[in-house]
Parts: C-alpha cells; sequence; structure tokens
C-alpha cells in the first residue's frame, strides 16, 4: 500500500485477498485445535487456606480461659499480613520441606509450577501444575500440611526455650527457698524461738500466769495484814525493789506474813523482768517474721513460676498452629492447558490478524511491481524517441 492511500484503499485490497485471509485465518484455528490435542495435558490443583486474627486458645493449668472457645475464625483483612503468608510459604526453608516429600521431582518444577496469590477474601490459594492431576493436589495439599507444620515448629521451638529460661529459674528460687527456710529454722534454734504466734503467746501467758499470782498473793498479804491490824497499804517500789516494813520476830503470824511478802517480791521481780525482757523478744520474733516473710515471698513467686513452666512443657509437647483449610486441593477432572476452544478462538483471531496483514503486504508488492513496470515502460519510450 502506498503511504498516501486512503480507506478504501486499505478495504478494497483486503477485499480483493478476502480468500487468502479466510485460508489464512480457518488453517490457524485448525493448526491451534490439532496442536492443543496433541500436547499433553496440564492440570492445575488449587488448596486455601488462612490464619485466623481473632483465634484465643483456652488457659492452660492455670485453669482460666483467656477468651471465649466459640466465636467465628476470620482471616486477616489486610493485604500485607497475606504478603507475609506468601513470603513464608516462598522461602527456601518451607520449600525444602516440600521439595522432601517429592524427591522424584526436579526442583526447578516447584520454581515454575507452583504459584501463590491471595483472593479478594484474603485467603491464600495455592496452584499447582502437573500432567498427574492426582500428584498436583497433593502438592498442594503438601503446601498447606508444610506451612502448618513449619509454625508449628517454631512455636514448639519457643516454648521449648521458655520451659529452659523457666526451669533455671525454677531452680535458682528453689535453692534460695530452701537457703531461708534453713535461715529461718537456724535462727528459731539460736534463739530458742518458736513460731512467731508461739512465741509471742508463750510470753504473754507467762506474763498473765505472774500476774495472776502476784495478784493472789498480794490478797493473800492484804488479809494477813488485815488480821494483825497492820496498815494494808504499802509503799510503792523503788526500781523494781519493794519496800519492806520491819517486824518483829517469833510471831507465827508475822512469820507467814514476812513469807508472803517474800513471795509477792519475788513475783514482781520475775514480772518486771519478763517484761523487761519481751522488748528483746519481740525484736527476735520481728527478725524471725521478716525471714518468715521473705520465705513465704519465695513460695509465692516459686508457685507462679511452676505453673508457668508446666504450661511451656505442655505447650512444648501440645504445640499446634492454627491454620483454617477453606479449600483441599482435589484432583481436577479437567486439564487446565490445553485448552482446544480457548486454542481455537485465539488462533482464530490471529490466523485473521495474520491474514489482513498478509493480504495488505501481498498488495503492496503488486503495487511495487506496477510501479516498477511503469517506470521501466517510461524509460524505454523515452530512449526511442530521444534521437
Amino acid at each position: 500500500m502506498q503511504p498516501n492511500g486512503t480507506l478504501g484503499d486499505y478495504w478494497t485490497a483486503l477485499y480483493s485477498s478476502k480468500w487468502i485471509i479466510l485460508a489464512v485465518t480457518l488453517s490457524s484455528m485448525a493448526f491451534s485445535i490439532w496442536l492443543s490435542h496433541y500436547l499433553p495435558p496440564v492440570y492445575e490443583a488449587k488448596a486455601s487456606f488462612y490464619v485466623p486474627v481473632n483465634a484465643q486458645a483456652p488457659g492452660g493449668t492455670s485453669g482460666s480461659a483467656r477468651g471465649p472457645l466459640q466465636t467465628i475464625l476470620k482471616p486477616a483483612p489486610d493485604e500485607k499480613e497475606a504478603g507475609l503468608v506468601i513470603g513464608v510459604l516462598k522461602g527456601q526453608d518451607l520449600g525444602r520441606r516440600v521439595r522432601e516429600l517429592f524427591p522424584q521431582k526436579d526442583p526447578a518444577f516447584f520454581t515454575k509450577n507452583v504459584d501463590f496469590t491471595a483472593s479478594p477474601q484474603f485467603f491464600i490459594d495455592i496452584y499447582v501444575r502437573d500432567s498427574d492431576p492426582k500428584f498436583a493436589a497433593e502438592v498442594a495439599n503438601a503446601y498447606m500440611q508444610a506451612y502448618r507444620d513449619f509454625h508449628t515448629d517454631k512455636l514448639r521451638a519457643n516454648a521449648l526455650e521458655a520451659a529452659a529460661a523457666l526451669q533455671a529459674q525454677y531452680n535458682s528460687l528453689t535453692d534460695r527457698l530452701n537457703k531461708k527456710t534453713l535461715d529461718a529454722r537456724n535462727y528459731q534454734v539460736r534463739n530458742q524461738l518458736l513460731s512467731e504466734g508461739e512465741t509471742e503467746g508463750r510470753y504473754s501467758a507467762q506474763v498473765r500466769d505472774v500476774e495472776r499470782r502476784l495478784d493472789e498473793v498480794s490478797i493473800e498479804v492484804q488479809a494477813a495484814r488485815a488480821r494483825l491490824g497492820i496498815a494494808s497499804k504499802r509503799p510503792l517500789p523503788i526500781d523494781g525493789e519493794p519496800v519492806t516494813e520491819a517486824l518483829p520476830l517469833g510471831n507465827p503470824p508475822r512469820e507467814a506474813l514476812r513469807g508472803l511478802e517474800a513471795r509477792q517480791a519475788a513475783l514482781a521481780e520475775q514480772l518486771g523482768a519478763l517484761r523487761a525482757g519481751s522488748g528483746g523478744a519481740i525484736s527476735k520474733v520481728s527478725e524471725l517474721q521478716s525471714l518468715t516473710a521473705d520465705r513465704s515471698l519465695l513460695r509465692g513467686m516459686l508457685s507462679n513460676v511452676e505453673n508457668s513452666l508446666a504450661e511451656a512443657r505442655l505447650q512444648s509437647e501440645s504445640a499446634q498452629a492454627l491454620v483454617v483449610t477453606v479449600q483441599t486441593a482435589q484432583p481436577p477432572s479437567q486439564p487446565g492447558f490445553p485448552i482446544a476452544g480457548l486454542n481455537g478462538g485465539v488462533g482464530l483471531l490471529l490466523g485473521f490478524i495474520a491474514g489482513c496483514y498478509n493480504a495488505l503486504l501481498l498488495e503492496y508488492l503488486r503495487l511495487r511491481r506496477l510501479a516498477k513496470a511503469r517506470r521501466q515502460l517510461d524509460y524505454s519510450l523515452l530512449s526511442e524517441v530521444s534521437p
């Protein structure tokens, strides 16, 4: 075609070569359909899953639930979260797990024939293509299981690390508790103390007993003085030493009164000693209480660590990553490629384009030949006219 050709010229060129265009179009379509039946079929299996973001596991040995056990598990409505999952699926560690399950396949197969996409529903879709539909489904399901096992191993490893750290803390607290218990026991033996309450009760009981006996003796002294006609009011003790009156000797009632007064003085002295020693006893009991409080604190810490250690061990034994399977891959019944109808349609379109281009090319070559013949004719005429 000439550069200054009109649209009508192009149409004329195409119409004049309509049979050529038809032949090329039909030939291309027939070749595409024939090639579709000749090529080996490729089947595509699909598996879908998602990682729930609102899963709440119940408490372990602590017995307290961290959330409701019955709830609808939902995927993360975020493309970045789906991208993280796809990144793990494409990782070398997870890919190695799957390749070890299918050693008969070349590693390049998993690069060329496995795709991971995020659906509009934020599910992770795994597509695997192979000439064996059963094998394609097995590989797709293997990727989904490998993802679950990958995170399960990570959870178990974290739980084991936590258990090791908690075990070391448990051993340290146990040693500290044993040492604190031994210190408290040695302190009790060294200071002849019972427990805090028993020590205080013992001193209180002794003081009450001495006070009771002192009251009884005082009443007897007052009664004896009344019988002898001696004033019952006694001078107050000075510095713990009672003031006694001089009584004549050789009189039995007066000797009995003197004995009662001596007993009264002894009990008063004993009561003063008990009250004076109670301050030291209280300070010893306070020290014992401090040791006991430290021991109780260590016991509480040890109990908490023991519970955490039991939970960590339980998690390491029963670790399981929560992955919701949306669709398990099944062997497809129809091949994903080649599709004869689709390939025939593509061949028809490409054949029509190629036929049109061929028609325009032939028209262009025809016009070039005509132009060349016209120039040659002009040259021959000019040569005949010239002398």
